[in-house]
């Protein structure tokens, strides 16, 4: 098997605590080129390591005719112009989660992706979901809940405090915020997709941070799904006591509860009055490694989840989100491109 040439674009976190390591473990693959927005810290990945080409434009990594495939490890803001260049010459494509900064960079994406014979993919939030597969046995064949009737996803925890200045930029991370899309293209594998949304939010200013297009830190958004299930959602990022992370799922026959904080499932059925946990077996755990899924959808050319149509998806439920809070009325999905970010149009 002939050896995989891959170019990484950004040098930051994800791509030294995940990308990088993943990848050189994987045998007949190699990273050969890094960029990073900082030159110094392009250097100090590479010889960390032991990467032997650091170029100072990210073109020159896609332009390469040695490099097979890129990973775009960058805010959202440079993701869209990265993958242009690769589909154009014909590179395989893994972007870091948050698909793109809207709906209409994240169009383009899918659209490009669609004229192309190459893997194009996303890093999904999922990486620990080990419940994933269980979740859709139990729904989709086991029939676990019945017909499905209400869906509730909460996510509380202190977003704001911890995470970089960047992800609450507008202007970098457009219409995401916080884990919005990422949690709609997890609830997406298991249950119909919205239909129609209405959303709220407020941006809390607990701390002496400016930021011009601030995303906000407090979004409620109350939508009906394909089926006709009512489904609730509320993100926030200010709680700093009893954080948690659910995905609540309540139907005819059944109720099933995806702790994402513990990876845990518990459940139960109509002739059980409490909640109790669900094991999941051992051959169906996915502790998903995506870097390594990456590799294998190009060396089987076959489709990686999360792909282009995946966070297309969720990208226009955050686009609908973000039009329904500025027009104050319910979008009907999918919506047609409008937003730039949060608050502010194309």
């Amino acid at each position: 098997m002939s050896v995989l040439n891959i170019g990484i674009i950004g040098c930051g976190s994800i791509a030294n605590k995940a990308h990088i390591p993943n990848i050189q473990s994987i045998p007949n693959t190699k990273i050969t080129k890094v960029w990073s927005r900082t030159l110094e810290k392009a250097e100090n990945t590479a010889k960390k390591f032991h990467i032997p080409t650091v170029v100072s434009q990210w073109e020159d990594i896609v332009r390469s005719p040695d490099i097979d495939a890129i990973i775009i490890a960058t805010p959202p803001v440079a993701h869209l112009a990265p993958t242009k260049l690769a589909l154009q010459h014909n590179k395989h494509v893994l972007c870091q989660a948050r698909m793109a900064r809207n709906l209409n960079e994240a169009q383009e994406m899918y659209d490009l992706s669609c004229k192309s014979n190459v893997v194009t993919a996303l890093y999904p939030y999922g990486t620990r979901l080990k419940g994933n597969n269980m979740m859709k046995r139990l729904i989709n064949e086991e029939k676990y809940l019945g017909d499905l009737y209400e869906v509730k996803v909460t996510a509380f925890n202190d977003y704001e405090m911890h995470s970089p200045r960047w992800r609450k930029d507008s202007s970098i991370v457009g219409v995401n915020s916080m884990t919005l899309g990422m949690w709609v293209e997890i609830l997406n594998r298991w249950v119909p997709p919205a239909k129609n949304l209405t959303a709220q939010a407020k941006t809390h200013q607990i701390t002496s941070e400016y930021i011009n297009k601030r995303t906000p830190n407090s979004i409620v958004v109350a939508a009906i799904l394909d089926n006709g299930a009512t489904a609730s959602y509320h993100f926030s990022g200010v709680i700093n006591k009893n954080q948690h992370s659910y995905i609540e799922l309540y139907g005819s026959d059944g109720v099933l509860v995806y702790d994402i904080k513990t990876d845990t499932i518990h459940g139960a059925q109509s002739n059980q009055t409490k909640l109790a946990p669900i094991k999941i077996p051992d051959n169906e755990s996915t502790y998903n490694n995506p870097d390594f899924q990456f590799i294998q959808a190009i060396q089987t050319k076959t489709r990686m989840y999360s792909d282009f149509k995946d966070g297309l998806k969720y990208m226009q439920f955050c686009e609908a989100v973000a039009q329904s809070i500025i027009l104050k009325k319910s979008i009907d999905l999918p919506p047609k491109p409008k937003m730039d970010g949060w608050g502010y149009y194309l």
